[in-house]
């Protein structure tokens, strides 16, 4: 295996999720495919959505798209655990999640040595946030 990538289903608002995880880990977005480029036959108020999307993170990629079937897009018992070298970049990482989030977990040192807190993003997505002390 050369690489692992979490791909995420979105029901109509993966540009919207993709752009707020850039501006919360400070990513790139590499690139941005619609329906409309496509051959996949989709009604017409879906053709500006987003059949692929890729976010370039320091040390990782998530890739995304809209569900475009009847079938709702919807998360499973997976977190992203997403961790950090410095308690500053992790806190500022953290606080811009939170705008629109809902904290499951505040950061706090944990018994094992680290730094960890937990968000659940306005998208559906849980976030955990971890760093060493």
């Amino acid at each position: 295996m050369k690489n692992l990538f979490p791909y995420l289903m979105f029901n109509g608002n993966a540009e919207e999720a993709m752009n707020f995880y850039k501006d919360c880990f400070n990513g790139k977005i590499l690139g941005i495919e619609r329906y409309q480029n496509s051959p996949v036959d989709v009604p017409e108020e879906f053709k500006q959505k987003v059949m692929h999307m890729t976010l370039e993170l320091q040390n990782g990629t998530i890739m995304a798209s809209d569900s475009y079937d009847k079938v709702e897009a919807t998360s499973t018992k997976i977190q992203f655990c997403v961790n950090f070298e410095n308690l500053a970049e992790m806190k500022d990482a953290y606080d811009k999640m939170l705008i629109k989030g809902k904290q499951t977990m505040r950061i706090e040192p944990q018994f094992w040595g680290d730094y960890m807190g937990a968000i659940r993003d306005n998208f559906g997505i849980n976030w955990m946030f971890i760093c060493p002390q």
